[in-house]
């Protein structure tokens, strides 16, 4: 889960094959009368306890219609380029971890 920092509306960033191409992913499910804009910065939610919250992503690069015309979606620019990442931080902990996962008996 990610959201809008501008807006603070949230959605969900995906993979996407063609996207991928050129290093960019999806931002699914805005409203059809969202207010996020080319250029909004894009940061984690900390929604579902899997990453910790405001998290930079990216930034939109475009926002078009959905194919069925009910939501649109955004391109997403990410921050940094996957290809040249070198060294990386592994978080095994954070505040709110798991939260909103359901326990199960």
């Amino acid at each position: 889960g990610v959201y809008d920092i501008k807006t603070r509306e949230t959605g969900i960033l995906s993979g996407h094959a063609a996207l991928s191409l050129e290093g960019e992913c999806k931002l699914n499910y805005l409203s059809r009368d969202s207010e996020a804009a080319v250029g909004d910065l894009i940061v984690t939610s900390g929604e579902g306890g899997v990453f910790p919250k405001d998290i930079i992503v990216g930034t939109i690069k475009e926002i078009e219609l959905e194919g069925s015309g009910l939501s649109l979606y955004g391109v997403i620019s990410p921050v940094v380029e996957i290809d040249d990442i070198t060294d990386v931080v592994v978080l095994t902990y954070f505040l709110g971890q798991g939260s909103s996962q359901e326990e199960t008996p």
